[in-house]
């Protein structure tokens, strides 16, 4: 509930494709954090500052999503579409990274956790273009 407040109050001032850019930066850092630290009191702090960033931006995604289509009025083919793609992740991603983490190691697929938060970056990114 915390990230959501935060990350919410920071929408209000900065906007939703910035909050969500520096969300899906700081969670690959954190991630990166976790995965490279050996230091229980940084594992802790990174680990909070995560699910922090992590549960935050589901707001800020829905929120990006309305407005993205609040003058066509088609917030129902949205909606659709988000979860569908949110659902198709969520069920892949623990897969790949098991899988990873059994060939590669659990390092690895933390690693590769990071590199998919920084992608997640690139749709923000273009979403702001097209939105101007």
């Amino acid at each position: 509930m915390f990230g959501k407040v935060v990350l919410g109050r920071l929408v209000d001032k900065l906007g939703n494709v910035k909050v969500f850019i520096v969300s899906e930066l700081s969670m690959a850092v954190c991630i990166i954090l976790l995965a490279s630290s050996y230091a229980i009191p940084l594992i802790i702090v990174s680990s909070v500052i995560l699910g922090i960033f992590a549960k935050g931006t589901v707001p800020v995604l829905t929120t990006m999503v309305t407005e993205s289509v609040e003058h066509h009025g088609r917030f129902e083919k949205a909606f659709s579409l988000n979860a569908v793609f949110v659902g198709v992740g969520s069920s892949i991603a623990p897969i790949l990274l098991g899988y990873l983490s059994d060939t590669l190691g659990i390092v690895q697929a933390f690693y590769a956790s990071a590199l998919f938060a920084l992608i997640a970056i690139v749709p923000a990114y273009l979403f702001s273009k097209v939105g101007k």
